[in-house]
């Protein structure tokens, strides 16, 4: 499932993952870890490489 929404918060946003809510949500259910897709994920050299936390605080 895709679930998109506008982040209103970088802070908020990096926390996110140092709580551990990335490994959390991503392990339920045997669901694959997010990729990076887009434009910019490819201007930036992301495109289909698994979201880590270090990259995504990176981006924002």
């Amino acid at each position: 499932m895709l679930s998109i929404s506008p982040i209103t918060s970088a802070a908020a946003t990096a926390d996110y993952f140092s709580r551990g809510g990335r490994e959390d949500y991503f392990s339920r259910d045997g669901a694959a870890p997010g990729q990076w897709r887009g434009e910019l994920a490819r201007e930036l050299g992301l495109e289909g490489k698994e979201v880590t936390a270090d990259a995504h605080q990176r981006v924002l």
